[in-house]
Parts: C-alpha cells; sequence; structure tokens
C-alpha cells in the first residue's frame, strides 16, 4: 500500500533547523580559528577557510541550487533514491582507491 503520509510537523522542522544552525556555526567559528600550520603561507585564509574558495564556491552553489532542485523534483522517488546510490558507490570506490593505490 505504500508509507503514512502524515501532515508536516512545522514545529518539529523548525527544531531541527534550529539544532542545524546550533552544530554548524560553532563549527565553522572553529575553522576560522583554529591556526592551520599548513596553509600559513597560503593568501588569503582564516584558519582553515580559504576566503577565496568561499567567494567561488558559495554564489557558484547559490546560484546552481534551483536547477538541482527541479532535476530532483523531476525525478521519481526509486529514480532519485537509485541515483544518489550510484553516486556514493562511486564516491566510495574512488575513496578507497585513492586509499589503496
Amino acid at each position: 500500500m505504500g508509507g503514512c503520509h502524515r501532515p508536516r510537523n512545522w514545529r518539529r522542522d523548525s527544531l531541527s533547523w534550529r539544532r542545524l544552525v546550533s552544530i554548524s556555526v560553532p563549527a565553522t567559528a572553529g575553522f576560522l580559528i583554529s591556526p592551520a600550520a599548513d596553509a600559513a603561507g597560503m593568501p588569503l585564509t582564516i584558519g582553515y577557510v580559504s576566503l577565496l574558495g568561499f567567494a567561488i564556491i558559495a554564489p557558484v552553489s547559490w546560484a546552481i541550487a534551483p536547477l538541482g532542485v527541479r532535476l530532483a523534483h523531476s525525478l521519481d522517488r526509486r529514480r532519485l533514491s537509485a541515483s544518489f546510490g550510484v553516486f556514493l558507490a562511486l564516491v566510495a570506490a574512488r575513496m578507497l582507491y585513492r586509499a589503496f593505490a
């Protein structure tokens, strides 16, 4: 028959959003504050954060996100899940190859 479709619990969703922010903000601050010995000679870095990388990656991610959302909503759930599984398998295979090569 399928799963049970319940109405969204907006309060629960907002609490999970708050939890996400409460974890990500201190983690980001830690990466900014931590002295990175191996990045000492790199220009435009604060701690472990490359300001140049942030300046390039953040706007591109923001601009491309609607395309990913549109693609995800155009695929049926099973195909999207299978595609993501294949992607994760490829990433895992690449990680194993790099670890043992």
